[in-house]
């Protein structure tokens, strides 16, 4: 099972990101630069990227309900190439849909070529020996192949927002048996002309590989469609933009020149 793969950007900040978006039937990922689609975003603006996804792709699940839909779920993967800060924002952009934006984000030890996963996904952890897909047992083995090679795998969980401030679907335990809530450490949401964003601010990420599930939030089944239920599963459009925010280094070399004068100066008064 391969993804359709959507699209690459390099950020050149002095801290590049590549991203890439993609489909599944269930989860797999493309390699990063394959089809050669290249954006490229000049220092100080963003990667922004439209696309749609289920409503209740982030969080619901079913059987047990809570967990996050691996195939319905939209997947990006990106680098960064030098310790950085970066915003992620994932905002609807059609009210019609109800989209409640909701992701998550993962740290890798390498680019993700090809994985063949699971249909779920804990929406707020990282990845466990035993427990099966609720637990993302799937994640320790993201490598082509099967089973797929234990080479490459998720490292560690990174962090996630959730956009949806309805109570029920802001506050509630996951298939795993985790608790979700409105987000990790660094995330907020909003509304801005009826249309939801979460957002997650992530301090001096550090340099390597990540992946990125987008979905909607709607665990209640409620509100999160044209029709609930089975309308749940239709998809809203969304935007997802990646900023990279690096300490240009004409600040450091203004600083150490600033912080050379006081001293100088310093001295100099020290000595009269």
């Amino acid at each position: 099972m391969k993804f359709a793969k959507k699209s690459v950007a390099k950020l050149l900040t002095g801290a590049a990101l590549a991203l890439t978006a993609s489909h599944a039937s269930a989860f797999s990922l493309t390699a990063m630069t394959a089809n050669g689609q290249v954006a490229t975003v000049t220092p100080g603006s963003s990667y922004s990227h439209n696309d749609s996804v289920a409503a209740k792709a982030w969080a619901d699940g079913g059987g047990p309900a809570g967990s996050g839909w691996g195939h319905t779920s939209d997947w990006y993967q990106f680098q960064v190439t030098s310790a950085t800060d970066v915003k992620i924002v994932v905002s609807a952009n059609n009210a019609n849909a109800l989209l409640h934006p909701g992701f998550s984000i993962w740290s890798v030890n390498g680019p993700v070529d090809h994985s063949s996963g699971a249909h779920r996904y804990s929406q707020v952890s990282g990845p466990e020996a035993s427990g099966g897909a609720h637990k993302n047992q799937w994640m320790n083995g993201l490598g082509a192949g099967t089973p797929p090679a234990t080479s490459t795998h998720v490292t560690g969980f990174v962090g996630y927002s959730n956009g949806n401030s309805n109570p029920a679907d802001s506050s509630f335990t996951n298939g795993a048996g985790y608790a979700v809530g409105s987000g990790s450490a660094g995330a907020s949401r909003g509304t801005t002309g009826g249309l939801d964003w979460a957002a997650l601010d992530l301090a001096n990420l550090a340099p390597g590989y990540y992946i990125m599930a987008v979905g909607g939030s709607c665990y209640t089944q409620t509100n999160c469609g044209t029709a609930n239920g089975s309308g749940g599963w239709l998809a809203g459009s969304y935007n997802v933009q990646i900023n990279a925010v690096p300490v240009p280094g004409a600040v450091w070399l203004f600083g150490s020149a600033l912080f050379g004068m006081l001293g100088l100066k310093r001295r100099q008064a020290l000595s009269a």
